[in-house]
């Protein structure tokens, strides 16, 4: 009892070092607490907005950055991939499917993402829950486009309207192409991920409306982009961003 008392009258003649101890150990641990609820809370949200997706491709940079643009659309696209580059990843005998990004132009704010069929065959999420139509079906022609069901409810959006794309990401872009809009041709089932919050059209059509003549591009055989024309701007100044989502084979890792 002695000791204890001893202890007692000295923590009370010490009574704010004790107290700014105390508090720097309860700091401490809530930090902890609060940064392991964080890791918790982003990984839980990473595996709800994408699922069985094993890498994310995209030029040299920081790996946080390209996550948020990529998969939770935040941020902006920093440089270009180029289609070889791609191609190379989707050819690789380790990887099983790939899913390419076309990223940098907007409609109202919403981002737009040019893709193709692979988005909507191969796209899991929560659990590997595929991508569904609520109404109309899949953007496969040139100037078609699906809607994510935010942009849908929030635009007042129907099958059959017309859609202007605009480039840049924002409110505010720098160059509508109001001469060639896109039609709606379907409507995405609620997914409560980024999906609901983009538009998404063909990578031939992305290109199409910054081609001087609005002519689509070439096949994919013959369609060639080399690293100085894919970061090399259009005539109305744009330039895309690609990412490319790909899930190793069964026999390997990429």
């Amino acid at each position: 009892m002695l000791v204890f008392d001893l202890a007692l009258k000295s923590l009370r003649n010490r009574a704010f070092s004790t107290s700014l101890t105390v508090g720097s150990i309860a700091l401490s641990f809530a930090l902890l607490i609060g940064v392991e609820n964080v890791r918790v809370g982003m990984r839980e949200s990473f595996s709800n907005t994408i699922s069985q997706t094993d890498l994310i491709v995209g030029t040299k940079g920081g790996t946080i950055q390209l996550l948020l643009y990529s998969v939770f659309g935040m941020g902006a696209p920093t440089e270009n991939v180029s289609w070889e580059a791609y191609r190379q990843w989707a050819e690789h005998p380790a990887v099983e499917w790939t899913i390419p990004y076309s990223l940098g132009d907007s409609h109202r704010g919403f981002r737009v993402v040019g893709t193709n069929e692979d988005f909507y065959r191969h796209y899991r999420y929560r659990g590997g829950q595929e991508i569904a139509l609520a109404e109309g079906r899949a953007n496969t022609d040139l100037y078609d486009v699906t809607l994510g069901a935010d942009v849908a409810a929030e635009l007042n959006y129907a099958l059959g309207d017309e859609v202007s794309v605009t480039h840049g990401i924002g409110e505010v872009g720098f160059v509508t192409h109001d001469h060639m809009p896109f039609t709606v041709v379907g409507i995405l089932d609620k997914t409560f991920t980024p999906v609901d919050r983009a538009l998404y059209v063909t990578l031939e059509g992305m290109e199409a409306i910054h081609w001087e003549d609005g002519a689509p591009p070439a096949s994919d055989d013959e369609h060639v982009h080399d690293d100085e024309a894919e970061a090399a701007p259009a005539d109305d100044g744009h330039a895309h961003d690609d990412e490319a989502e790909a899930a190793p084979a069964d026999d390997g890792h990429a």
